[in-house]
């Protein structure tokens, strides 16, 4: 209602541009409460000089009436404007914080497969003829149960010699990424790498992009994590999954 009212004021005083002034005119040939609304602004600007003294005091009025013409075409162009400046700035801070920002949630990102740290062959049983199969039952089971300390110590005893050496060089590195130690479970699973387990050649790699994501080695591990692409190793569809997260992470 106020913008009509002041859209009326600006065409009685001639402020309206030639195309507001036609398309308000066509407003009013078709609008027969509009018309009516404008002749009232008319008959009161008539009245004006009766309703005021002094021709200082209609001047007045009239500058105010003017006004507020002003101010609602003020208010409707700058609007857009400060819409578009708002939005704008959101969006270089948006801009800023993805060029600009750590990899702060790595930690969120790696949650979901810090959670399974277990090779494929965790559940792999050594022959019942084999001495050392104790070593290797206890110290898994207490791998698995969490129980890492306990469990290097029984699986740290079975030598380079067996076909099991592979297998339990692994799961200590998995137990030192599982609480942290990065750089021991590096150490571990580079070494696992060369050994000549087949299974554990395809497993390691995995762990081993976990634990330089966890070191904050970003170009290590894209690397790691394409070496499992292009030769499908164990857990080749997350690596996939994995080298896009961590390459918008780090802005690439």
């Amino acid at each position: 209602m106020e913008d009509v009212d002041v859209q009326i004021n600006a065409y009685i005083a001639g402020d309206l541009s030639e195309t507001d002034r036609i398309a308000f005119e066509k407003e009013l040939q078709a609008d027969a409460q509009l018309a009516a609304r404008v002749q009232a602004h008319r008959d009161l600007e008539t009245r004006l000089p009766k309703m005021f003294a002094h021709q200082q005091q209609k001047a007045e009025m009239r500058a105010y009436l003017a006004s507020l013409t002003s101010a609602a075409s003020t208010a409707r162009n700058i609007k857009p404007l400060l819409i578009g400046i708002a939005t704008a700035l959101v969006l270089l801070a948006a801009l800023g914080y993805l060029l600009l920002r750590p990899c702060q949630d790595k930690d969120i990102v790696l949650s979901e497969y810090m959670r399974d740290l277990n090779p494929s062959y965790i559940e792999t049983s050594m022959g019942a003829e084999n001495p050392l199969k104790d070593l290797w039952e206890q110290g898994s089971a207490r791998y698995r149960r969490e129980e890492f300390s306990a469990a290097r110590e029984l699986l740290g005893q079975i030598p380079e010699s067996d076909n099991f050496y592979a297998k339990a060089q692994l799961l200590i590195g998995n137990s030192h990424l599982s609480e942290g130690n990065w750089a021991f479970s590096i150490a571990a699973l580079e070494r696992c790498r060369t050994l000549s387990d087949p299974a554990v050649t395809a497993d390691a790699p995995w762990f081993l992009a976990l634990a330089y994501i966890q070191l904050d080695n970003i170009p290590q591990a894209e690397a790691v994590l394409q070496e499992i692409v292009d030769n499908q190793w164990f857990r080749y569809p997350d690596a996939k999954v994995l080298q896009k997260k961590i390459g918008r992470l780090c802005g690439e």
